[in-house]
């Protein structure tokens, strides 16, 4: 494993007393080999993308040359002929240097700037080569600036500091095809067997104090299963794993089962549209949804997949669907524009044939897309690897590969920028790491940004409990931190000047419209003057309408008790009436009588009735 010896003084020198950096002829010679083995063209001599750069680097070669074929005398008049056109081109190359260094302590991967400073400030005798590969050159310039010579891509981490957790093996025993999963600060391992044993013990790590504790579930529990899949999520403010399908002795299973880490209970899943049992797939968790993919069942390896949304099993959608394997791996990645499950490798045909294919299945458009665009080196083909996603990055360890003869073991440490679409290589000794296969999904600690690799197979095929943690040197993840922020800070700068700018058009737009408004205003103020003085006018009008209105109510009521004295005279003028009604009624029937000849007992008969009536019309 590499140390920090990226970072020393090896490929520059204190230059003059200001402070600036100048760079040795070993150090040239590094950069002009990076600058065509950073995109693969290490061992190319020439292409038809570079101009001839034998023009700009005919002293350099004439000098090699003259060093293989000739003596060391002639050697020595070559050098001295080329020793002043040397301190030139230094002496050139101070500013390009110094703005290199400033753009380095800013942190910024301002690419454009350098772009620009290389093509203006760059040496006369360099700028037909410089023109042809400006951009990668300058990416060159920023990788090896960040993170020193050894970088071996655009954006290479530093290297990863190696440790072996020492343990008694008593708790966490050696085994293979264990499951496991990081929870808030908690590591759990599930299962797994040892030769004919299979275990169904759940394990506790805590990564501050490396210890290990066996979980004493309450009541019942899945039985011993091996190449299960196991995925935790937060669910109520509680922490919940599940754990699904593998393999119970001799007999495939696709039972599932939910553990609850606050009370430490088991709990049976029942499920509808339940998948096939099955070992060796995949099975990863974005919220309260699980994504399961391939695996082998009773007919052979699965290229089928399945979506489970509360107890409902679904046919994961797509038309591009990745051919079927088992023992692969599929986290779920999640940066600003992507959110998609990632697969890589795996066995396509159950036998050891082995693929490292990567496959990105969108969970939005919900499409499966091949990615065979991406650059740096590529993993070896593997299965039963481990894998984890962090910082936008897939990161992958371990695992089997096919041989001619026999299925081999590797030990090696691959990282995948899903934003940038590359690989690269993490410089990790083998000798230390060992060579380590099935040891489930790779465990990676948050708080303290550190791998966890648990147990495996050791490089003969026998079941270990080695526990091994790796740290990224000064650290990537620190770095990667630093470009977010100065990414972020960047965009926001922008927007704050965009909107700054905004602001101007339209506080000038302000003022323009203030200034009318104020124009306005004077001629608005002269007719409210004029307003006021009407309003006044019709306030007085109002008031004399008001005092016409109190002699007008007062002559109402004056006519309102009239018609009432009216009213009761109309009464009194009814009642005559009915009395003279009366009367003429009464002498009707009078001279009926008399035309009758009626007797003097009839005509008092009539006479009386005639003044009960003039009484009853006088009480009235």
């Amino acid at each position: 494993m590499s140390d920090i010896s990226d970072f020393s003084e090896s490929a520059f020198s204190k230059g003059d007393s200001d402070g600036s950096w100048t760079e040795d002829e070993g150090a040239k010679q590094k950069k002009k080999s990076a600058k065509r083995s950073l995109f693969g063209l290490g061992k190319a001599s020439k292409t038809a993308d570079e101009p001839d750069a034998g023009k700009s680097d005919s002293a350099d070669k004439n000098i090699e040359t003259s060093d293989k074929a000739a003596p060391k005398e002639e050697s020595k008049k070559a050098e001295a002929t080329n020793e002043e056109p040397k301190k030139a081109e230094s002496t050139k190359e101070e500013p390009k240097k110094a703005e290199a260094t400033k753009a380095v302590e800013k942190k910024a991967e301002a690419t454009k700037a350098v772009e620009k400073k290389a093509d203006t400030k760059q040496p006369a005798d360099t700028k037909a080569d410089q023109a042809s590969s400006k951009k990668e050159s300058a990416r060159s310039e920023s990788s090896k600036l960040v993170y020193g010579d050894s970088a071996s891509g655009i954006l290479s981490p530093p290297d990863f500091f190696f440790s072996s957790i020492v343990h008694d093996g008593k708790v966490f025993t050696a085994r293979t095809e264990h499951v496991v999963v990081q929870l808030e600060d908690t590591i759990y391992i599930w299962g797994g067997r040892q030769s004919d044993t299979m275990y169904n013990d759940l394990i506790s790590f805590d990564p501050p104090s490396n210890t290990f504790s066996t979980i004493a579930a309450e009541g019942s529990k899945p039985p011993a299963r091996s190449g299960a899949s196991l995925v935790g999520r937060i669910e109520g403010g509680r922490g919940i794993l599940t754990l699904w399908g593998g393999e119970e002795k001799d007999e495939l299973t696709n039972k599932a089962w939910n553990f609850d880490t606050k009370t430490n209970t088991w709990s049976k899943l029942t499920t509808k549209s339940t998948p096939s049992a099955r070992k060796g797939h995949s099975l990863c968790s974005n919220s309260d949804t699980l994504y399961l993919f391939g695996g082998v069942d009773a007919t052979g390896v699965k290229e089928d997949g399945y979506v489970l949304k509360k107890d409902m099993w679904t046919r994961l959608k797509g038309d591009k669907v990745p051919p079927a394997r088992c023992f692969h791996t599929a986290t779920i990645a999640k940066t600003e524009k992507v959110n998609a499950m990632i697969v890589f490798g795996g066995d396509l045909s159950g036998n050891g044939r082995a693929t490292n294919d990567l496959w990105r299945y969108d969970l939005r458009d919900e499409e499966w897309r091949l990615i065979d665009s991406a650059s740096g080196e590529t993993p070896a083909p593997r299965f039963k690897h481990a894998s984890a996603f962090y910082e936008g990055r897939v990161w992958i360890c371990g695992g089997q590969t096919s041989g001619w003869f026999t299925i081999y073991e590797v030990s090696d440490f691959f990282a995948y920028d899903v934003s940038g679409n590359y690989w690269f290589k993490c410089d990790v000794a083998a000798k230390q790491l060992g060579y380590h296969s099935n040891f489930g999904p790779l465990a990676l600690f948050p708080q303290t940004k550190a791998l966890y690799v648990f147990g495996g197979s050791s490089s003969y095929g026998k079941p270990t409990s080695d526990v091994y943690r790796l740290a990224p040197v000064c650290t990537t993840f620190s770095v990667l931190d630093v470009r977010r922020d100065v990414t972020e800070t960047a965009t926001e700068v922008k927007q704050v000047r965009e909107e700054v700018e905004k602001s101007a058009a339209t506080a000038a737009k302000v003022m323009e419209f203030v200034e009318k408004l104020e124009k306005n205003m004077s001629v608005a103020s002269g007719k409210v003057s004029d307003l006021s003085r009407s309003v006044n006018d019709f306030q007085k009008e109002i008031s004399s309408m008001v005092a016409n209105s109190t002699s007008c109510m007062e002559s109402v009521e004056q006519v309102r008790k009239k018609l009432d004295n009216i009213e009761g005279k109309f009464v009194a003028f009814a009642q005559l009436e009915r009395r003279c009604e009366l009367i003429e009624s009464s002498i009707t029937e009078l001279l009926r009588k008399l035309d009758e000849k009626a007797d003097r007992s009839a005509l008092r008969k009539i006479t009386d009735h005639i003044q009960i009536s003039d009484t009853d019309e006088d009480s009235d």
